[in-house]
């Protein structure tokens, strides 16, 4: 399981016992296949290449769809682990279909691999503004 270039601080399997997710002194944390060993995921929040933000502690939602990262200033950082989770999540919020570009680049899927997203119709009502 090599990846992480600092020393890792944390370590957690999922729910199922399917997947590993460790955190790393360099700002990061990984999802593995605890099968294959192989690393499915880098989680990186945006931060200054040069001043890494230490995540101290990583771990599974009960349900294992989420992971939560902890930093040393103890801020909270919450990640889908699936795709199907984060398409379900733009479902809810986007009115838009996502191009094959974003495709490739957050759900590393080929291009024609991307999936469609049912999207939610929106209904509008004449309301007064102040809910009367």
């Amino acid at each position: 399981m090599a990846g992480h270039r600092g020393a890792v601080l944390d370590a957690q399997f999922s729910p199922n016992g399917q997947m590993l997710v460790t955190a790393s002194a360099n700002g990061t944390a990984r999802l593995w296949d605890v099968n294959t060993g192989s690393e499915t995921s880098l989680l990186r929040p945006f931060q200054a290449p040069d001043k890494p933000d230490p995540v101290k502690q990583t771990f599974f939602s009960p349900d294992g769809h989420y992971v939560a990262m902890v930093n040393g200033n103890g801020k909270l950082r919450l990640w889908t682990v699936h795709w199907q989770s984060l398409l379900e999540l733009a479902r809810d919020r986007s009115l838009r279909q996502l191009p094959p570009q974003e495709c490739l680049r957050y759900l590393r899927l080929d291009l024609s691999a991307c999936p469609g997203l049912p999207l939610r119709s929106i209904h509008t009502t004449n309301r007064d503004p102040q809910g009367f």
